[in-house]
């Protein structure tokens, strides 16, 4: 994936908002009022021993399957997170900060144990999965909090207790490392293991939250080490030389050295398998995969990215039959079929894992990410080329997949702030999007000039690197949502910044969703990009305009359609023509997509509605129908919600 391109808190759904970032810069005086006395509302909070006894229930096998482990996680994760700055005892995180991120890392890595058993018994359900990608995100906020504090107070109490191999091989990187690999040399590791990431740029963010509120990663790659020296773009690397195996969307599936790759990623997680004897198996699947990568780009055809994100058919997988499941000919949620495997033309780029990992027999991504959209993302998805209603697979899945084992987990920290920053924008923009009616926009201007630029892709011709293979629509909206958050994030880091020359921290992340919440009419560079439309769920009372024998009464109800559904729409639009007394005389059900203040609706050939037409909001309270070479055919107001 790309990594390089250009009133209401979440409350719960952010997870590890105020306890995490908030404890970032907390004054020691914070905790208590102005009389020096202890915080009345129940005192100081020991985080410290807060994580301590969420990692001894994770620990604990028994306790953690006891009832139901996955409201349990989400009920303990609640409770701590949820912390008010304020009342956490600065010295939990100051005594000794490395011990505490130590600690917060033991907790997922028993996270991942549990889930781990949880498959392995038939248990490891969807919902389960998914309460511990919240968790997993609250850990890692509590983490990046911890570390930009210990950075600013008392840097040298990093690494204190040992310094793991891996951050004198990749030292930008703070690095937190399961313990039974700390004093593994680099060059020990497998030749082939998995790579979770986010790098810095809008992009990145946007297709992190595309996936869900609680993802946290743009980009999957392989690390790839070679037992044969490799020519590579005109130069022989030796036997031994580290790659990284990735798909992005401006080259397709490309191949670099693994030190670039930790040069411009903010947040990077190392896993390899949790079965070691499956790993002869999966480097003779990467040695094979990396050399027909290699050999497509010494032929100048690079096998291509996949705008799906891996959700159709024919590539990663598709809607019913996905990834190794559909790639090997079984049925969805059983066993593969003993077939040969399909070779695959493009790749998302989970789907270079994927693919390498089925190679192996392995089935890297269990419970897939569901894109958790409302009605105005899911049409934002289906211009990328994205269908909303297909599982994954987002490379957050990774995260929860139980053939994995976490190796370490790594953070740029002076990136950190920019980032916690641009995914609170992203967060919002979504929850906009499908809350309140808005939608990245396209100046007419621009609209000709994408055109040109999508058919100029793939030339030489091609100036603006658009990547190839990229529709017009998706270089549109792409490039609305990067405008409209670079100009957010700038405006949300002055607020960031006169806040903490006030209280002495940074903002959490809801609270800068809330002040981001405040401000987004107020941000002028947004408005070419990004605004508010006329909301179009409801019920409207409209007219039939054309007819010689009088007006026949319409209604029209309009709601959003199940996010589980066939993928025809993203609303449901209900026409009943009605007689005088208001009966309904015949009624049609079609599907409609939201743009830019219209929904464009298709009912069923025969249903007695028109086959295509455009419905047309006016300030939120009138409605004109439209067809194909005929306007307002239909007209009324909003009758109710």
């Amino acid at each position: 994936m790309r990594r390089g391109v250009a009133g209401r808190l979440p409350g719960l759904v952010m997870g590890a908002g105020l306890a995490l970032a908030g404890a970032t810069h907390l004054p020691e005086a914070a905790a208590q009022d102005r009389t020096g006395q202890v915080d009345p509302a129940g005192g100081l909070v020991d985080l410290r021993a807060e994580v301590a006894a969420r990692l001894a229930w994770a620990q604990d096998p028994a306790r953690f399957f006891a009832g139901d482990p996955a409201a349990e996680l989400r009920r303990h994760f609640e409770a701590l997170w949820t912390l008010s700055p304020e009342r956490v005892d600065p010295r939990s995180l100051d005594d000794d900060p490395e011990a505490l991120m130590r600690q917060v890392f033991g907790l997922m890595l028993a996270l991942d144990d549990r889930l781990a058993e949880a498959a392995a018994r038939g248990a490891l359900t969807q919902e389960l999965a998914d309460a511990k990608r919240r968790g997993l995100r609250g850990a890692r906020f509590l983490r990046e909090a911890a570390l930009l504090r210990a950075l600013e107070r008392q840097p040298d109490a990093l690494y204190r207790g040992g310094r793991p191999a891996l951050a004198d091989r990749f030292p930008k990187h703070h690095w937190l490392v399961h313990p039974a690999w700390a004093a593994r040399p680099f060059d020990d590791y497998p030749r082939a293991y998995s790579i979770l990431c986010v790098g810095r740029s809008v992009v990145s963010a946007a297709i992190a939250r595309s996936a869900a509120e609680d993802n946290q990663f743009s980009h999957y790659a392989l690390a790839y080490r070679c037992k044969e020296p490799q020519a590579l773009r005109g130069k022989t690397y030796p036997a031994g030389t580290w790659f990284v195996i990735e798909s992005l969307i401006e080259t397709g599936v490309t191949i670099r050295l693994l030190d670039e790759h930790y040069d411009s990623t903010a947040r990077d997680v190392i896993f390899v398998l949790r079965d070691e004897t499956k790993q002869p198996a999966l480097d003779a699947a990467a040695d094979a995969f990396f050399a027909r990568a290699r050999d497509a780009i010494a032929a100048g055809r690079p096998l291509a990215y996949d705008f799906s994100m891996g959700t159709a058919g024919g590539t990663n997988g598709g809607a019913a039959t996905s990834g190794v499941v559909g790639a090997l000919g079984g049925e969805a949620g059983g066993p593969a079929a003993p077939a040969p495997p399909r070779e695959l033309q493009s790749f998302f780029c989970s789907g270079v894992g994927e693919e390498v990992y089925r190679r192996a027999g392995i089935e890297l991504f269990g419970p897939r990410t569901r894109f958790n959209a409302g009605a105005g993302s899911r049409a934002l998805f289906r211009s990328w080329g994205v269908d909303p209603s297909a599982p994954g697979p987002a490379p957050g899945d990774a995260d929860v997949s139980p053939e994995l084992l976490r190796v370490a987990e790594g953070s740029v920290a002076a990136d950190l702030p920019a980032s916690h920053r641009m995914h609170a924008v992203l967060a919002s923009m979504f929850r906009w999007m499908d809350e309140d009616g808005y939608a990245p926009r396209t100046p007419w201007w621009f609209r000709p000039t994408s055109a040109v630029l999508v058919r100029l892709s793939g030339t030489r011709l091609n100036f603006a690197d658009v990547p190839e293979g990229m529709s017009k629509d998706a270089l549109r909206a792409f490039y609305a949502i990067d405008k409209a958050a670079q100009a957010y994030a700038k405006r949300l880091a002055a607020e960031d910044a006169a806040f903490r020359a006030r209280t002495g921290r940074d903002m959490t992340p809801p609270e800068l969703e809330a002040a981001l919440l405040a401000l987004r009419d107020d941000v002028s560079e947004v408005k070419s990009w990004f605004k508010r439309f006329p909301r179009a769920v409801g019920v409207w009372s409209l007219e039939t305009t054309t007819t010689l024998f009088g007006r026949t009464p319409l209604r029209l109800t309009i709601r959003e359609a199940s996010p589980d559904g066939p993928g025809a729409g993203d609303l449901e639009v209900v026409r009943e023509v009605l007689d005088r007394g208001g009966a309904t005389k015949a009624r049609a059900v079609g599907q409609g997509t939201p743009r830019e203040g219209k929904v464009d609706v298709r009912f069923p050939a025969g249903s007695g509605a028109p086959e295509r037409i455009t419905y047309v909001l006016k300030d939120g309270e009138k409605i004109v129908g439209d067809v194909p070479g005929h306007a307002r055919v239909e007209a009324g107001r909003r009758a109710g919600d």
